[in-house]
């Protein structure tokens, strides 16, 4: 009893590779936009910086020099 095959019956599926949605395009857009912007504010930090060091070390210079009364 319950061993014996009553019927068999044969399925096939034909699976799909999904279309892209348009969220998915707008999604990848933001994530390379906030790359480019993260990279901008490296590059514009170490900028910065380097001009702050250059100035302080100019700086340093004028101040040994130049005495005001």
């Amino acid at each position: 009893m319950g061993s014996e095959t009553i019927e068999a019956i044969e399925l096939t599926a034909n699976v799909l590779e999904p279309e892209r949605s348009a969220w998915e395009s707008v999604k990848k857009a933001l994530e390379i936009t906030l790359v480019v912007l993260v990279a901008l504010l490296v590059i514009l930090g170490l900028i910065v910086g380097f001009s702050r060091l250059k100035n302080d070390d100019e700086g340093e210079g004028l101040q040994e020099t130049e005495t005001y009364y």
